[in-house]
């Protein structure tokens, strides 16, 4: 009995259901149209386009598969780098990834390298492609967050050459030197006395050893010597298998001076031979015809025919520049730490122009044109010492300087012009142009030392952080970020004060005549009108 009930229980419910649904046969009534408001949408950047985001077409390809290398050939043309995709993550930096295109576009190796650059000596062109293994970038994280292994891929401007070794040096990155005297710290003390220079050949490292490579690739000298083997001037100093003296070769390999007492190798924070000790070599180059050696615990300086010009008698010695170096001996307490660096001044003739004194680290004195220029700690004291010891007041052509909240500038007169520091920032573009940042208003112009105009005052904000102090060929200007966004985009300019390449991208890098770039939806390379030569959608990729 109580199964029939259930059963015409559920054939009613069925039949309610069926009377409400509308019938299979009727179309549904049309929906209530509702009006559409048009309003105008404004963006920070503008209006919205006209039309929606259309992915750049995908390149054609040299190979069907993913290439994860350079494939040396002779049939490319032209190549170049493009940045093809990025990693962005919590505990590292944004880091772009680097392909290789041909003159067309077409691609012949997938993004894989994390730096390209255009390397050109006596009218030779090469790549140096740097494939890095870094997990962390920032260089002050636990050095277990980080391996700086690296795969660094020589290849000619056609692709036609291509090898690949564990590491390159082919130049000077900062011409900074190490005393063997470390500081309270544990740091070697450095210095800055010249510019730094290229070297006459690469050095290359490759399964634990060094050689040499010519500018066409050819190798000069086996792998077979334990630390770089940086020539300059015609000859490299080369450390010897026990590791206890040093000695100078010419290309050939044959010894031509020597042996010399070894400096101890070195351990610091900041080192140009990635991830390892400084050589024991590094800096003993001949410059202007001069040397640095080593002797008992202490430095001198030798010419090209192995001569004492300077007797072995300073903790630390520069390479002698435009004919004068620096010199530096420390005194001691009773734990054989350092507590005072005398630093003095001495000429190509052996004779001492400047007397050893004491300095703090950043009025020490520098080498200008020959001249050692001294900071005292009054400006009006400042002087300049020639190279045969000649004290002159020194001749204010380009200065300004930072006191009670202002930045001063004096002109060859002595008149002063003041910018509150407050509201300006001020950076050195080379030895004749300054940068000058109004943060109130967000506008930038280029002066000179002089604090007299050189350019408009322009929108933007200036980014400091490509730029090699006093030595730049460029500058970047950025855009404020648009709400909600921390990332801001740039614009690259010429010391002229023109933009170099129109629009602006989040990620600029000059190469030859053309420009890497990375913008909000694609990235490729472009020609410094802006048009793209490849074009690819911007990949962004987990850090792990």
């Amino acid at each position: 009995m109580m199964k029939k009930r259930i059963v015409t229980i559920f054939v009613i419910l069925v039949f309610v259901l069926t009377a409400c649904a509308p019938d299979a046969g009727k179309p549904l009534p049309d929906a209530e149209k509702t009006p559409v408001m048009s309003v105008n949408v404004m963006l920070p950047g503008g209006a919205l386009p006209d039309r929606g985001y259309r992915p750049p077409e995908t390149p054609e390809r040299c190979y069907t598969d993913p290439v994860s290398g350079l494939i040396p050939s002779g049939d490319y043309g032209r190549i170049w780098p493009y940045l093809g995709g990025y990693v962005a993550g919590q505990y590292v930096s944004p880091r772009e990834y680097i392909g290789i295109c041909d003159e067309s576009g077409r691609v012949i190796c997938d993004p894989v390298y994390n730096e390209a650059k255009l390397v050109e000596k006596d009218g030779r062109g090469f790549y140096i492609f740097i494939k890095s293994n870094l997990r962390a970038i920032n260089r002050n994280a636990n050095p277990s967050q980080y391996d700086d292994r690296s795969e660094i891929t020589l290849a000619t401007t056609d692709g036609s050459y291509v090898e690949t070794f564990e590491y390159l040096l082919w130049e000077e990155r900062r011409p900074f030197e190490y005393s063997t005297v470390f500081d309270e710290n544990g740091y070697a003390y450095t210095y800055e006395w010249r510019r730094p220079v290229s070297y006459d050949y690469i050095t290359a490292w490759r399964d634990g050893k060094w050689g040499v490579l010519d500018w066409d690739g050819s190798v000069l000298l086996p792998f077979k010597y334990l630390e770089p083997v940086c020539f300059h001037e015609g000859l490299a100093a080369v450390l010897s298998e026990d590791e206890r003296n040093y000695s100078f070769i010419d290309i050939k390999g044959k010894t031509v001076l020597g042996p010399y007492d070894a400096p101890p190798r070195l351990k610091d924070s900041w080192l140009e031979v990635s991830g390892r000790e400084i050589p024991s070599t590094d800096r003993i180059l001949f410059i202007d015809g001069y040397a640095k050696f080593y002797e008992a615990g202490k430095f001198g300086i030798i010419d090209s025919t192995g001569e004492i010009i300077i007797p072995a008698e300073y903790d630390y010695i520069s390479c002698i520049s435009d004919g004068i170096a620096m010199f530096a001996n420390y005194t001691y307490r009773g734990d054989n730490k350092p507590v005072v660096e005398l630093i003095g001044i001495v000429n190509d003739s052996g004779n001492v122009i400047v007397e050893p004194a004491e300095y703090t680290y950043y009025n020490r004195p520098v080498n200008e044109d020959g001249c050692a220029v001294l900071y005292p700690s009054s400006i009006e004291l400042k002087q300049k010492v020639d190279s045969d010891g000649n004290k002159t007041p020194y001749e204010i052509d380009k200065y300004y300087y930072s006191f009670m909240n202002n930045y001063i500038f004096l002109d060859a007169e002595g008149n002063e012009k003041r910018l509150p520091t407050a509201d300006f920032s001020i950076d050195e573009l080379n030895d004749e142009l300054l940068i000058v940042f109004d943060k109130t208003a967000e506008t930038w112009r280029l002066y000179d030392y002089a604090l007299n105009p050189l350019s408009p005052e322009n929108p933007g904000l200036y980014a400091t952080w490509p730029l090699i102090r006093g030595k730049a060929e460029y500058f970047f200007i950025m855009e404020p970020a648009a709400a909600g966004n921390s990332r801001y985009l740039c614009r690259i300019y010429g010391l002229d004060g023109r933009q170099m390449l129109e629009g602006s991208y989040y990620t600029i890098i000059p190469i030859g005549d053309k420009f890497m770039v990375r913008g909000n939806m694609s990235a490729g390379l472009v020609d410094k009108n802006g048009s793209y030569i490849i074009e690819v959608s911007m990949a962004e990729y987990n850090a792990d």
